[in-house]
């Protein structure tokens, strides 16, 4: 299902995807997506199946810029956490025990602000190719996992050191994959999209309670 909410963008308004376990999910995950890369995107769409299938509730954000095919200046990315806030106020009710946030590129940017933001914790984060303005919050995290291509020029091997070799943060460098998790080669890059499926299912079926609202 999909709930609209109105955006500071235009007269469209965002759909938020929102996937409900059958029986109620003490669990909740949130997904931030890309500047150019939408929920529907491979990386994010699987991320989502893997989150559902660990036993989480999954609320998609939509950005309002994409639903008005406008573009994103930079300086409206408050504008983008506070309409990701709105969207999580209207499920957040549900009073889920354990969340987690997944984000990618831009996405990663906008989950760590989010996190800041917000009067409940989040236990877990994932980070697809997340941006270098963002290693300090991975950094601090309580238990991360980060998943990035070492030909990825907006996360270069010189930055991976400063997360890997932390107890709280897991960190699986994918050969040859560039910012969005491929390469070339067809048949690899869909041997990709299944190895990070199966990475954010384990970590997401690790998880450990005690956060949330």
């Amino acid at each position: 299902m999909a709930f609209e909410r109105p955006t500071r963008w235009g007269e469209i308004p965002v759909k938020h995807l929102f996937q409900k376990h059958a029986k109620k999910s003490s669990k909740l995950a949130v997904l931030f997506p890309g500047r150019e890369y939408p929920q529907s995107a491979p990386l994010m769409w699987y991320a989502a199946k893997s989150a559902f299938s660990a036993g989480y509730d999954v609320l998609g954000i939509e950005y309002g810029y994409q639903a008005n095919r406008t573009d994103l200046r930079m300086d409206d990315l408050d504008v983008l956490v506070s309409e990701a806030i709105d969207a999580m106020d209207q499920v957040m009710p549900d009073s889920y025990r354990e969340v987690t946030f997944i984000g990618k590129s831009l996405g990663t940017m906008v989950q760590a602000s989010v996190a800041q933001k917000i009067s409940f914790s989040v236990g877990s984060h994932v980070f697809l190719t997340p941006l270098k303005p963002v290693i300090p919050f991975i950094q601090e995290t309580q238990r991360s996992l980060v998943i990035v291509g070492d030909c990825d020029p907006l996360f270069e091997a010189t930055d991976i050191p400063h997360i890997a070799n932390r107890s709280n943060v897991d960190v699986s460098v994918i050969a040859g994959a560039n910012h969005a998790l491929e390469t070339e080669d067809v048949s690899e890059s869909i041997r990709i999209l299944g190895q990070t499926a199966t990475l954010c299912e384990d970590f997401l079926r690790n998880a450990k309670d005690g956060n949330g609202g």
